[in-house]
């Protein structure tokens, strides 16, 4: 989502602009934001994607946006002790992107969907299970092999789910390798790339694990509430998303850690998107926790005021201005800041 978006923005600069990648996570997304503006060429065999690339880096003017950490890359970088490097490179990228939509603003995304599309899609998202008369929020939830310190539990949602169908609202669960649902509607990941999109638009607000969907504030005007954050600093792009990072404890001192030692344990590379020094564990967010921040997000949505009402900037601050999270406009959960404000900004 995140790329798409920069790369119709460059679009709009140059004569030509050609995109370099081995596949797009949502090819009707692809198509809907640059499909006008750009020429796809799918190459069948690795090596003659790599040598177009390595052609075009020597002959066109190139921007490296990186792309999502795979297991791939993940285990190339920790054998040769290039971790840190890699976390460069992805704050980089990312900054390279966000810096250039400084404001909230959409107008250069273009219509997603068509009227007929519009038509077809709310039909299919009412076969799920949805009432049309009644909003509705998507529960994205993680669950996959790769980078398991990702993963979330349903159950932990429980209390939040009880609460948006008690004042009149209804959840749509969507995420990849689930075995229990909770009787909720539940698409999943394999689903019509079109609909998957169009559930993300038309909801009210999303709520999820650290997964990419999160990244759906960055093209439609709708609020995120991103649970149990791995890394603190990457955080989403709008004013409207909060975020509720995972604490950590160390398990020899019941203590959670502060942000300069969780900031020492990614530097030494003790923490990573596939696991964590088995001095320390990881906690996840609990139920009251998410249900706070869903409380909270309602509020913000119905006033239509997402500003914090504490001031954050001392958590910012304290990681390197090249961070990404210096472009970004989300926020902590204002409940979360509160409660662990010393971690947080220590």
């Amino acid at each position: 989502m995140v790329e798409l978006r920069y790369a119709r923005k460059l679009s709009q600069e140059y004569d030509t602009v050609i995109i370099c990648t081995k596949n797009f996570s949502n090819a009707f997304l692809h198509q809907k934001i640059i499909g006008d503006c750009s020429k796809t060429i799918t190459f069948h065999f690795q090596f003659s994607y790599d040598i177009a690339c390595a052609h075009l880096e020597k002959s066109r003017r190139t921007k490296d946006v990186g792309g999502s950490l795979n297991e791939i890359i993940f285990q190339f970088a920790s054998n040769f002790g290039l971790l840190e490097k890699i976390v460069e490179a992805a704050h980089k990228s990312y900054k390279q992107i966000y810096s250039n939509f400084p404001k909230q603003d959409y107008s250069d995304i273009p219509t997603i969907f068509t009227r007929n599309e519009e038509t077809l899609l709310g039909k299919k998202l009412t076969n799920l299970g949805i009432d049309p008369n009644k909003w509705f929020s998507v529960l994205h939830l993680r669950n996959t092999n790769w980078s398991q310190v990702r993963n979330t539990k349903l159950e932990d949602y429980k209390q939040s789910i009880e609460y948006i169908n008690k004042i009149g609202g209804q959840v749509l669960l969507t995420g990849q390798n689930l075995t229990e649902s909770f009787g909720l509607p539940y698409l999943k990941k394999e689903a019509n790339e079109a609909l998957s999109l169009y559930i993300l638009k038309k909801q009210r607000f999303l709520l999820a694990s650290c997964s990419g969907p999160v990244h759906a504030s960055f093209i439609f005007d709708v609020p995120v509430i991103l649970t149990n954050n791995l890394f603190w600093e990457f955080t989403t792009w709008s004013e409207k998303d909060s975020s509720l990072p995972k604490m950590i404890r160390d398990k020899e001192k019941k203590e959670f850690l502060t942000r300069n030692q969780y900031l020492e344990l990614r530097k030494n590379g003790a923490f990573t998107v596939e696991n964590i020094d088995p001095r320390y564990e990881l906690i996840d967010n609990s139920s009251e926790e998410i249900l706070d921040a869903v409380k909270n997000k309602i509020q913000e949505i119905d006033n239509d005021n997402f500003v914090s009402s504490i001031s954050q900037s001392k958590f910012k601050n304290g990681f390197n201005q090249n961070y990404f999270i210096h472009h970004t406009k989300s926020k902590i959960d204002d409940s979360y800041y509160k409660k662990n404000r010393h971690f947080l900004e220590n």
